[in-house]
Parts: C-alpha cells; sequence; structure tokens
C-alpha cells in the first residue's frame, strides 16, 4: 500500500523536530507558529502517532517522532539540493563598468548582491567603451563616469568624485605651497593618448587639466609624465 503524506507537514515537522520549538520552526519557514502546529497534528493524524509532547515552555519530540525526524531528514535535504541544481536561472544581468572601478568597487559588493538575489546571475564586462545598452548580446547597465546626459537609458548617480593630487613623501618630502609647483613634476596620467579622440575612451582623460584649472593655474602646453590606459595602473605606480 502506497501512502501520500504531505510534503508541507513533512518540512513543518521536520523544522519543529530541529528546534523542538513551533515558534522557531514558523520563524525559518516564514509562518505562523499556529500553521505549524496544523501541520504537525495532520502529519500526527495521517501517522497514528503521537510525534511532540506539549509542555508549558515548548514540545519535546516523543521517540516516533525522533525516529522519524532521523529517517526523513536525508531525504529533504536530498530533495532540496536537486531542486536548486535544477532551477534555471531566471536570468542573466550583463553589467558594463571601467576595469579599475569593477575591480576595487564594484567586484567587493557584488556578493551581497548575489546574497540578496540568487536567482540573478551577473556578469561583468570590464570596459569603459559608450555602446547603447539593452542590444542582444549587450549589457543591461553600464556604469560610466560622467554628468548622467545619456539618453538611452534610466540614469541614476552612484557616487561623487573628488580629485586631488596625491605623491610619495619620498618624491615631495615637504609640502608644496603653490599649485603650479607641480609643473615641475613628471605627472601620472590614467588616460589613452588624445583621449576620446582616440577612440579609446577614459574615465579621467583630463582629469589634470581639470584640476589645475580649478587652482587657476594656466597650462603653457602639454602636460609631460607617463600615460596608462587603466587608472589602476597609475594607481600602482
Amino acid at each position: 500500500m502506497t501512502i501520500a503524506l504531505p510534503l508541507n507537514a513533512l518540512r513543518a515537522f521536520s523544522a519543529a523536530a530541529r528546534h523542538e520549538h513551533f515558534a522557531r520552526a514558523a520563524a525559518e519557514l516564514h509562518v505562523t507558529a499556529g500553521a505549524i502546529s496544523r501541520q504537525i497534528r495532520l502529519l500526527e493524524d495521517e501517522l497514528g502517532q503521537t510525534l511532540f509532547e506539549r509542555l508549558p515552555q515548548g514540545v519535546r519530540l516523543t521517540e516516533p517522532g525522533r525516529n522519524l525526524a532521523a529517517e526523513i531528514a536525508p531525504h529533504l535535504d536530498g530533495l532540496t539540493r536537486a531542486v536548486a541544481r535544477a532551477r534555471v536561472k531566471s536570468s542573466v544581468l550583463t553589467v558594463s563598468a571601467p576595469p579599475t572601478f569593477g575591480q576595487e568597487w564594484l567586484l567587493p559588493r557584488l556578493e551581497d548582491f548575489q546574497r540578496q538575489h540568487p536567482d540573478i546571475e551577473v556578469f561583468l564586462d570590464a570596459s569603459s567603451a559608450i555602446v547603447p545598452l539593452g542590444t542582444e548580446g549587450g549589457a543591461q547597465a553600464a556604469i560610466r563616469y560622467g554628468r548622467g546626459d545619456w539618453q538611452d537609458g534610466e540614469v541614476r548617480l552612484l557616487l561623487r568624485e573628488w580629485i586631488f593630487p596625491v605623491c610619495s613623501p619620498t618624491l615631495i618630502p615637504a609640502p608644496l605651497t603653490e599649485p603650479a609647483a607641480l609643473l615641475d613634476y613628471p605627472l601620472l596620467h590614467a588616460e589613452w593618448p588624445g583621449g576620446w579622440r582616440s577612440g579609446r575612451p577614459s574615465s579621467r582623460f583630463n582629469a589634470w587639466q581639470d584640476w589645475f584649472t580649478s587652482q587657476a593655474v594656466s597650462l603653457g602646453g602639454n602636460l609631460r609624465g607617463p600615460r596608462y590606459s587603466l587608472s589602476g595602473m597609475a594607481l600602482q605606480q
């Protein structure tokens, strides 16, 4: 004879057996303690056995209850693993971000995102190129450096950036009193030569020019110093 037992009742019983407490089992399964109690009663009626002793301060497994809990636990765990393996990811989210920003800012935060949204598979595309969003095989979201005046999608401000000069104390041991004094030193540039005109976009292609302008320093020509295609490479120098 085949006996069909309700799966919800078995799940409720298994949780209650582990905690020996209906309220804690209810919290684990996101239901009410009353719902757990009803499922246990349903199972006890089906089996013709008392599975818990009802005590003033909680419940305690009876011997039949302990035996049943030990028998069904590995099977319920196996079902959970089988469903997880069979589940098809509901979506893949492709996010395009500049390489250094993606590595230093975005990657450390992806773990928390995946914990909150386990059904979303994230593909991180390290790129600074400006491409249309939502195209087949392309990115659904992009993180870019700029003023947010792009027209092909919804734009949200993530954070602002403050740019200021830094250097090794072995290079300049004492603070400089005038911003223009920096022009006597080689400056590190995170950009492709030619900036946007080169066809290889960079998020900070005019950072030094912008900073000197903000300090009312007139530039007589091109700024000297090595150039790097990634800001992370410049930061490591």
